[in-house]
């Protein structure tokens, strides 16, 4: 029964072991304090990719929880990733604007995650400069934090396509274009 490591706990829980998952994040103060039904179906059901759904219970537990309660930035990051994954960016990005402005440590890991993922929503807006710039800043933030931090990774996959459309005209070929973005990206480190 270790608990579920990472920033990814939720993406990676099994169905089954959303509960053991929500007491992890409660934990290590990431759960939210109350809507914890709502939650719960949120996570069950974006996790086999019923994404409406699982959005309806993210708002229900998002109007549960009280303004100033830290949850309230977990669920929008998972609205966030909900409108991310459903193809509305547009809402992906409105919700990460959220996100950012409630934290009340913007040099926290959990900034820079969703600072990441500002930048994806940008991108898929097709404004590709100004995730570039939002991705280079969660990069070096996480960097500066932990030079070791798996999150890197993950963050350079999400920038390394961005920068590289952000600063190239040859997008044509696939190939051509994840090896100069893995460039682009590892100058940023």
């Amino acid at each position: 029964n270790r608990p579920i490591p990472g920033h990814h706990r939720v993406q990676a829980a099994e169905l089954g072991d959303v509960r053991k998952l929500f007491w992890a994040m409660k934990d290590a103060g990431e759960g939210p304090a109350d809507g914890l039904g709502a939650a719960l179906n949120g996570d069950a059901l974006r996790l086999p990719g019923r994404y409406a759904e699982a959005e309806a219970h993210y708002l229900a537990a998002l109007a549960a929880v009280p303004a100033t309660d830290p949850a309230r930035v977990v669920l929008l990051h998972n609205l966030s990733g909900v409108a991310a994954a459903r193809g509305d960016f547009a809402a992906a990005a409105d919700c990460s604007r959220l996100a950012l402005v409630s934290h009340t440590n913007v040099r926290s890991r959990q900034y820079a995650i969703d600072l990441a993922g500002f930048a994806d929503a940008l991108a898929g807006l097709g404004d590709h400069n100004m995730a570039a710039s939002r991705h280079e800043e969660a990069l070096a933030l996480l960097v500066a934090l932990n030079p070791d931090d798996p999150e890197i990774a993950h963050a350079l996959a999400s920038a390394d396509a961005v920068i590289h459309v952000a600063t190239s005209a040859n997008v044509e070929d696939s190939d051509a274009v994840h090896y100069q973005a893995v460039i682009d990206a590892a100058r940023l480190l």
